[in-house]
């Protein structure tokens, strides 16, 4: 910020700026004709400022720099026949438009009110300029907002929007509409088509997978078919970053890996388990006794015992260990699969046993423990 004759002057500082100024021995800036200036100069009055005694000599008082020029130049300076803000080094040469006066303005006013009201639509009128024709409409003034106002108001800017929409795209309004409403954000969008009444459906990659046991490759083409009827799902590499930030550094292990010398190296994958199976176990039976879903498939399994099956399956990058309650009426479904144990490496002797050795003496609990 520049002080400038004792005034702190910003972007929009004084009616006029003298571009040639001097500059006091304080840092201060005058101009030439400053009074300041002449009373330092011509007699022993104080300087406000500086607080010299004995007044100033002219060899004390030295033109700007040329700096402190440049920036004056940028400095907006209103014109007092147009009111238009310039910058004060181009003031000579803007070209300056007098405004209208009042008995001028109610010339005009009538004049466009006579067009408008011959004109085919009643609400535009084009005018001739020599080159490209200018277009004046006619706006009503709100007088409250939209949503103070009642539904016949709301009903008549609509139309002045719609009318507005048609001269400005050329008579397609709906693709302009459709082009301000693609550059809102999602939030707006979702607010827009909830006090509209249209619902928009967005489900998460991780439910649909799940719920239809489906591989990535399928959920993808589900995604795209979806897509078509309105309905969204999130993206995949969304879900996939987020289990990365879940997983972090927390669920990981080492693990064998072929190393590029025909050997092996141990390096760090991710693994996550249950570490209580058998727990896992009773939470399960109990739930089926709940709601009656065990059978003993009639008599195949003898009425003291509850089977389970215990498998591995490699596939996808990841080795999952799982176990099925038998005594229900659909033991293989993927609904009755339970993973206890998952992490991304090969199936080899040494990774089982880096992942698995945790569950040896559940297991041979869970064969000789009885339930209920």
């Amino acid at each position: 910020m520049l002080s400038y004759c004792g005034n702190e002057i910003e972007l929009n500082g004084l009616p006029e700026v003298d571009l040639e100024p001097l500059e006091l021995p304080c840092g201060k800036l005058a101009c030439t004709s400053c009074g300041i200036v002449e009373r330092v100069t011509t007699s022993s009055t104080v300087c406000p400022c500086c607080l010299l005694d004995g007044g100033l000599v002219s060899t004390e008082i030295r033109p700007a720099s040329n700096l402190i020029q440049l920036l004056l130049k940028d400095v907006l300076v209103q014109c007092v026949v147009c009111h238009r803000d310039v910058k004060a080094g181009y003031y000579e040469e803007h070209e300056c438009t007098q405004s209208l006066t009042p008995g001028e303005e109610r010339e005009a006013a009538e004049m466009l009110k006579r067009a408008i009201s011959t004109s085919p639509d009643q609400a535009t009128v084009q005018l001739a300029t020599g080159g490209t024709p200018m277009i004046f409409m006619k706006v009503t003034k709100a007088r409250h907002p939209t949503t103070a106002a009642c539904s016949r108001t709301v009903k008549t800017r609509c139309s002045e929007m719609h009318t507005a929409r048609s001269v400005i795209s050329g008579g397609e309004p709906s693709a302009l509409l459709e082009s301000e409403v693609l550059t809102l954000n999602d939030e707006e969008k979702k607010s827009l088509l909830e006090k509209a009444g249209i619902t928009n459906v967005s489900i998460g990659p991780a439910e649909v997978k799940t719920g239809l046991t489906i591989p990535w490759n399928r959920l993808r083409l589900l995604r795209r078919w979806l897509k078509a009827s309105g309905v969204s799902l999130a993206g995949e590499e969304r879900m996939r970053y987020i289990c990365r930030r879940i997983v972090g550094n927390n669920l990981k292990a080492l693990f064998s890996f072929p190393s590029t010398s025909c050997g092996e190296e141990l390096r760090v994958a991710a693994l996550v388990y249950i570490p209580d199976v058998v727990l896992k176990v009773v939470d399960l039976l109990e739930e089926n006794q709940r709601t009656g879903h065990l059978t003993w498939h009639d008599g195949v399994i003898p009425a003291s015992e509850i089977w389970l099956k215990l498998g591995g399956d490699k596939g996808g990058g990841s080795f999952k260990m799982n176990f099925q309650i038998v005594n229900v009426a659909a033991p293989n479904s993927v609904h009755n699969t339970c993973v206890f144990c998952c992490f991304e490496a090969d199936d080899t002797v040494t990774n089982l046993h880096i992942a698995l050795d945790r569950y040896k003496d559940q297991v041979a609990h869970l064969q000789g423990m009885q339930w209920r």
